[in-house]
C-alpha cells in the first residue's frame, strides 16, 4: 500500500565538513516541478533485484 502525506519540508541540516542540505520547492528543470496540480492515478515501487525499492513509478492524469 502506498500512502502519500502532505507535510512541511525538512529544515536544513548540517553535514559537517560535507556542507549543508536544504529542502525547498522543486523548480524547473527538476521533473518534480511538473507534478503539482496533476492527479495521481497510481504508483508502484521499482525493484532492482532487491526487496528494497530503488524508485517509484508514478502515473499522472491531466492537470486539474
Amino acid at each position: 500500500m502506498l500512502r502519500l502525506q502532505f507535510t512541511e519540508p525538512y529544515v536544513a541540516y548540517d553535514m559537517g565538513e560535507f556542507g549543508e542540505t536544504r529542502f525547498g520547492p522543486a523548480q524547473r528543470p527538476d521533473l518534480l516541478a511538473l507534478l503539482p496540480g496533476h492527479r495521481l492515478l497510481n504508483a508502484a515501487p521499482i525493484h532492482r533485484g532487491t526487496t528494497q525499492p530503488a524508485g517509484l513509478l508514478l502515473r499522472l492524469g491531466d492537470h486539474e
